[in-house]
């Protein structure tokens, strides 16, 4: 066997090595990808917040499967709210209650509603308008069928064996010495 037969079968066993390994990763390592509900999207608007006098608004958003509270966070507070004091309750259908800035408690599928408070310090001087945005973010089990977000990890695996072993492949193919000229023809 020549040197040259030897380099491409060199390369064809490390593509086939190489998609062997990444493959065998796949099998053993799990899906990556979080399963997380829909983010929930609900408006509340509050008219004429006076200074130390709390008031009260509820939104409401489907929960399409059963889930828990994982976290909340103020993505946005601008004008007026910047100084109020806000508080957010999340309740489920059942009557379940919690916190939004506990996590944990796991609320049925279904309507939910989100009790925003905000009360403005008493020495504060309102401005004409203001503006939070928040988000609540849900967690479920594997078995409850919630979408995939995230990068599923087989996936890229796939693809870099599949790339690795194209590039072994035309590595072997390409890679040819040239052959020393006989008969004294160039």
């Amino acid at each position: 066997m020549s040197v040259g037969a030897l380099r491409r079968v060199g390369a064809w066993l490390m593509a086939l090595a190489a998609v062997g390994a990444l493959a065998g990763l796949v099998a053993v390592m799990p899906d990556a990808a979080a399963r997380a509900a829909p983010a929930p999207v609900f408006t509340v608007a509050f008219d004429g917040l006076a200074p130390g006098a709390p008031q009260s608004r509820t939104g409401t958003f489907l929960l399409e499967r059963d889930a828990t509270l994982a976290a909340f966070a103020w993505l946005e507070r601008e004008g007026l709210m910047v100084d109020a004091a806000l508080d957010v309750e999340v309740c489920d259908s059942a009557g379940t209650c919690a916190d939004a800035a506990s996590s944990g408690t796991v609320f049925i599928a279904g309507e939910m509603d989100v009790t925003v408070t905000a009360e403005l310090p008493a020495e504060s001087v309102p401005e004409a308008t203001g503006s939070v945005l928040g988000q609540l973010t849900f967690t479920a089990d594997e078995d409850s069928a919630l979408a995939g977000t995230g990068v599923d990890v087989s996936v890229v695996l796939a693809v870099l064996a599949a790339l690795l072993a194209v590039g072994a492949l035309l590595v072997a193919v390409g890679h040819r010495r040239p052959q020393p000229k006989r008969d004294g023809h160039p």
